[in-house]
């Protein structure tokens, strides 16, 4: 049974798009090729950057962005979070007695 969605937007895909990704598949390389080089040049170049890196997911970019500013399983971080939300997954992974988090609201203290 399909469930009723509620979308942020309906798909914008034109045959532009989709004959873009044709190509990287009918192409020998999958990933880390030519396509991927290209994007994160200009990437790079529209945020006046010398590099751009493209990563797989959200999460891969936090860990390299943390990585990139020193912060790792070994550095102690007050992480600021709101009620009902969660340390981002590169913490969690990190391990909870490295962080003393910091709750913004006087509505329920951190337990």
């Amino acid at each position: 049974m399909e469930q009723d969605l509620i979308t942020l937007t309906d798909p914008d895909i034109s045959t532009h798009e989709l004959a873009a990704v044709a190509n990287v598949l009918k192409s020998s390389r999958l990933s880390a090729g030519p396509v991927v080089e290209n994007f994160e040049a200009a990437f790079a170049l529209s945020l006046g950057r010398r590099y751009g890196i493209a990563v797989a997911s959200g999460t891969i970019g936090l860990m390299v962005s943390l990585r990139a500013l020193g912060i790792g399983p070994a550095t102690r971080l007050s992480p600021v979070l709101t009620p009902g939300t969660r340390l981002p997954t590169p913490l969690r992974w990190w391990g909870p007695r490295r962080f003393l988090p910091i709750l913004i609201t006087g509505l329920a203290p951190w337990r």
